[in-house]
């Protein structure tokens, strides 16, 4: 018994026009429907496929290739550019790779544009009796005028320029561009509204936005190629971060300041000893311009009270000037940062003038803690504001 083969290539041209045959025909019967009342409601999908098919079609014949309608522009004639409309800008996710310096945003933008491809003829195709004139093609609608509107989801890895100059209350500016790879002097962007301000209504975050825009630029080096740069700055916004690394520095301000009231020299060392260690210690200061001059200024004091402190304690025979110790019995007077008890002596020697000496000494240690104190608020205050 003879037997029938098919050669491969028939196969897949059957396999191919087959269905569109059979798609054709079946559509056939719906061209003049002109009551929607007499299809059943679960044919009205049909319908819009049979129309989605129809538009398929006529693209292809007029751009002179298959599937043009998904795989070529909207436009047909050459240098024509396509007019893309930005209705709407918003970002609702955004979290920072603190590592890398990345920030990333997650967000939507609603474009529009106008396709002639879909323009359906209104005196052959009746849509007023439909629930709606779009017809929503994965986030895509379209009417019958061509007019096209989707929804264009983003989720961008932007790089950031930190400012750390306020940390932990950090500002972070971060931007990123939109545009096609494949059209990139073809498409024209046009802002719906003046204001260019991103829609954040949605965002949840624990960053707080100080400004966000979103603008028309053209690539660099080619005005002809536009983009859409999308910016955002945030600032950090963490109190218990604040709280956390401000604290250490406000008790070394605290102990640097009342140190000069802790009476005599060796207290005093003691206590400015310690302040430095109440801060960060070793690590990169978080305030680091207020703690690095907090730093400073401790050391610089107990620099000064060690040496004071150390010349007091030399034993002299000579006593001062009688003008330098009228002077420093009136800076002690009043200047109550600190005072000492007078000398323990053998009384063997009417010579021995260390009282007075040291008189002088506790008034210089009370004029560098005050100027210390003046110059501190001075600088804290500068830095703050």
């Amino acid at each position: 018994m003879a037997t029938r083969t098919h050669s491969p290539l028939v196969v897949l041209v059957l396999l191919i026009f087959s269905p569109v045959h059979s798609f054709d025909s079946d559509c056939k019967w719906k061209t003049n429907v002109t009551d929607v009342t007499d299809i059943a409601h679960h044919k009205y999908q049909v319908l819009e496929e049979c129309l989605f098919y129809k538009l398929t079609k006529d693209a292809d014949q007029m751009q002179g290739k298959s599937n043009a309608l998904m795989l070529l522009p909207p436009t047909v004639a050459a240098g024509e550019t396509l007019d893309v409309q930005v209705l709407h800008a918003a970002v609702r996710h955004m979290w920072m790779n603190e590592v890398f310096k990345e920030m990333n945003i997650n967000g939507y933008l609603k474009l529009s544009w106008k396709d002639r491809r879909l323009h359906i003829n209104s005196d052959k195709h009746q849509t007023a009796q439909q629930s709606s004139d779009y017809v929503t093609f994965q986030s895509l609608s379209s009417n019958n005028n061509g007019n096209v509107t989707g929804r264009l989801e983003f989720r961008i890895q932007a790089h950031c320029e930190i400012d750390y100059t306020e940390y932990p209350s950090d500002i972070k500016h971060c931007c990123f561009n939109l545009q096609s790879t494949l059209y990139k002097r073809y498409i024209k962007y046009y802002l719906e509204n003046a204001d260019d301000h991103l829609d954040i209504s949605q965002l949840k975050t624990n960053w707080k936005i100080v400004d966000s825009w979103l603008k028309k630029k053209t690539q660099d080096g080619d005005n002809k190629a536009e983009t859409l740069e999308i910016c955002v700055t945030a600032r950090r916004r963490s109190t218990t971060l604040a709280v956390e690394l401000t604290m250490p520095v406000l008790i070394s301000a605290l102990l640097l300041l009342i140190a000069p009231f802790f009476g005599k020299l060796d207290q005093q060392i003691k206590v400015k000893y310690k302040t430095p260690h109440l801060g960060f210690g070793s690590t990169l200061p978080k305030i680091y311009v207020f703690y690095a001059f907090t730093l400073a200024v401790t050391v610089i004091s107990l620099i000064m009270t060690v040496l004071i402190s150390a010349t007091s304690r030399i034993k002299r025979k000579v006593p001062p000037a009688h003008r330098f110790t009228l002077l420093a019995s009136v800076v002690n007077a009043n200047l109550c940062c600190g005072s000492e008890g007078e000398p323990v002596t053998d009384g063997t020697s009417s010579k021995d003038a260390s009282a007075d000496w040291l008189q002088i000494h506790v008034a210089m240690n009370n004029l560098t803690s005050c100027i210390t104190v003046i110059v501190y608020v001075i600088g804290a205050i500068a830095i703050v504001f």
